[in-house]
């Protein structure tokens, strides 16, 4: 029987993905074998980037461990919720370390509670998803109180930082001097660009995992030609997160037909179910999308410039065409 995570068992790396990687290892190495100094890294990523991914695989390296002493869990990881206060992560950490009664007591109580638990159940690292929420966009400021919270947890907790989100954790980080001084060069997870050769075949490569492990049980057009390749790339942006979830309704709808063969007709038909509609630019004009037969699959800038906008929010407009040559750094990937 052919599991439906079929494609959530695929783990193909990229550049980026690998040197995230090898920089959280690095500063959780660091800490564990007693370094003191503060070690933080800043994982940075428009939705859709593959930031969980990697957030995924610290976890998996360092899993939970149950010892005759208790728990041990060298790396915690939480999501920032909206409306960041000091009540509601020291909270969630307390919870992510099973404390049964993680609502009692008062904030300095909770924040003592957690220092010491940090250090009972060997914890080097902390992770913080969704970092970007310390930054109110509303007000445009930065929760400062919560901020200068958490420098103090992992400078007296002895402990790893981890801050994913989207650009404006930046702006977090860089209004903080102190917890900006305890940060390293970040790591950027892009959108991949067709028109950058590298970046292509990087796309092209991770194409072609998924169509090593999906060939197994389907048969299908190579993923990896020029041509699908293409097409994968225009239809979701350059987006591991939107391939991901075309793939996975691919393999969904040819379980639930029964069958081994998909053919351009079912990757237009998972397509158009897997995203949704605002993102799906040619399909809301009425226009064909890039799995249908009578798009035009030759590379043109038309469809290249088209496919920047994909994963977009509504009224967002991109200043400037990036043309043939690809953004290459942080403030380049994000300038709008």
């Amino acid at each position: 029987m052919i599991p439906r995570n079929l494609v959530e068992c695929v783990l193909i790396s990229h550049s980026a993905f690998e040197e995230a990687g090898r920089r959280a290892e690095q500063k959780i190495d660091y800490v564990k074998y007693g370094g003191r100094e503060p070690a933080c890294l800043a994982l940075i990523g428009e939705s859709r980037t593959g930031k969980s991914r990697c957030i995924e695989g610290i976890l998996r390296r360092h899993p939970v461990q149950r010892t005759q002493e208790g728990i041990l869990s060298p790396v915690l990881a939480i999501t920032v919720p909206s409306k960041p206060t000091v009540k509601s992560l020291a909270e969630n950490f307390l919870r992510k370390l099973r404390v049964t009664d993680w609502e009692k007591g008062t904030e300095p109580q909770k924040t003592a509670r957690l220092i010491k638990l940090l250090e009972q159940c060997g914890v080097v690292t902390l992770i913080l998803d969704e970092f970007h929420h310390f930054y109110d966009k509303t007000s445009n400021k930065v929760q400062h109180h919560v901020a200068d919270w958490l420098k103090n947890i992992v400078s007296e907790g002895h402990v790893a930082l981890v801050a994913s989100g989207l650009q404006s954790l930046q702006s977090v980080i860089d209004q903080n001097e102190q917890l900006a001084g305890r940060f390293g060069a970040p790591v950027v997870m892009p959108r991949f660009f067709w028109s950058n050769e590298e970046q292509q075949a990087e796309w092209l490569g991770i194409l072609a995992g998924f169509d090593d492990v999906l060939r197994e049980h389907f048969d299908f057009p190579s993923l990896c030609s020029e041509e699908m390749g293409f097409r994968f790339y225009c239809a979701t942006g350059g987006l591991i997160g939107y391939l991901t979830n075309t793939l996975r309704q691919i393999v969904w709808n040819a379980i639930d037909d029964d069958r081994a063969k998909i053919r351009l007709q079912d990757f237009d038909r998972a397509y158009k179910q897997a995203i949704w509609v605002m993102d799906r630019r040619s399909a809301s004009k009425g226009e064909v999308t890039p799995f249908d037969e009578r798009w035009n699959a030759n590379p043109n800038e038309a469809a290249i410039g088209a496919a920047t906008t994909v994963g977009c929010h509504v009224g967002e407009v991109r200043e400037k065409s990036f043309g043939s040559k690809a953004p290459t750094t942080a403030a380049q990937v994000f300038s709008k």
